[in-house]
């Protein structure tokens, strides 16, 4: 389990120029939730959010996971972040994303989920 660390209270509109207002954005669909970080160029955590997502057993070992829940995360997390780093005047200017090995989300031909999400 990773946890996203606490955001420092660390000050970027000291330094001069643009550059000490620029993040990266990292976005992590992780086991048991999305997180979204967004790091300044010393490295500092400025800003983070998180959403929770759900592991669903069909037995016998079979876990998986519903896209549509990781795109409601997604969506959550990052509108959250966003707010955060627009009203520090913060600006992303690169993101990172990173998630589980060997996902297949299969859709049909209007792009929806097939099969369907889990109950």
């Amino acid at each position: 389990l990773v946890k996203v660390p606490r955001p420092s209270r660390v000050s970027l509109m000291d330094t001069r120029g643009s550059a000490g207002r620029e993040v990266i954005v990292a976005i992590d669909v992780g086991s048991t939730a999305l997180k979204a970080t967004a790091i300044a160029r010393n490295g500092a955590v400025v800003a983070a959010a998180q959403r929770p997502i759900q592991t669903y057993s069909a037995g016998a070992g079979v876990v998986e996971q519903c896209a549509e829940e990781w795109w409601q995360a997604f969506a959550g997390a990052v509108e959250e972040l966003c707010g955060t780093l627009t009203a520090s005047g913060l600006r992303p200017v690169a993101i990172a994303l990173s998630g589980q090995m060997q996902d297949a989300i299969l859709v049909d031909a209007e792009a929806r989920l097939n099969p369907p999400p889990p109950p």
